[in-house]
């Protein structure tokens, strides 16, 4: 089962990390923006702790044996919860709001740019914190045992055998669903990770074509 969507968090991490980007920010101007610099930090610890996150998915999707996946599904749900429970949790958030409070306050080359990172980035983060620790987990742990089965039931055209896990998949995908909220489908609150206003009604006619 191999992931092709790239969400919102993702495009954003990704975003925030380019060369062009991290070249706005001088020494200077570093030292004027003291919570803006610390908030960058504590950020760069918890994408690098998604970077080795997607080294053990890649991994276990890629080259790992059989006999391993069981544990490392484990590892990638424990880590998930504390990349999860870092990024959502009450110091990373006051810090990110100091930093964007400094930001409106200080006017510096990139402050439009930086503007433009904090709207994301709460946008994200107030959308995340909807979640618990153990929902997050639970979800990775399932997606990961479920690309073995696929793999397998595919190979031997047991497809049959892969419909439990999908409807455990589908189960904490409608739990994700009422964390978030929604006013008609629940998939519109799932849409909003990758397609922000998008809604579900409006796929169905593209389906019906």
């Amino acid at each position: 089962m191999v992931r092709v969507l790239v969400n919102l968090k993702e495009e954003f991490l990704l975003s925030i990390e380019m060369e062009e980007y991290k070249n706005l920010f001088s020494d200077s101007i570093r030292n004027e923006l003291k919570f803006f610099t610390e908030y960058r930090t504590a950020y760069q610890e918890i994408y690098t702790f998604r970077n080795i996150l997607s080294v053990l998915q890649w991994d276990s999707e890629i080259t790992l044996p059989e006999e391993g996946r069981a544990e490392r599904g484990l590892q990638i749900g424990l880590l998930s919860g504390l990349i999860h429970s870092k990024y959502t949790g009450e110091n990373f958030y006051k810090l990110a709001a100091k930093a964007r409070e400094e930001n409106e306050q200080k006017i510096l080359p990139g402050q439009e740019q930086r503007k433009i990172e904090f709207e994301r980035l709460f946008q994200d983060l107030n959308r995340s914190r909807l979640l618990s620790q153990e929902l997050v987990e639970e979800f990775s742990i399932t997606t990961s045992k479920a690309h073995s089965i696929w793999a397998k039931a595919r190979k031997e055209n047991r497809f049959e055998d892969f419909a439990p896990i999908l409807s455990k998949i589908i189960e904490l995908s409608k739990k994700q669903a009422e964390c978030y909220g929604y006013q008609t489908e629940p998939y519109d609150a799932l849409l909003e990770n990758y397609e922000p206003g998008e809604r579900a009604a409006n796929l169905e006619k593209l389906f019906l074509i």
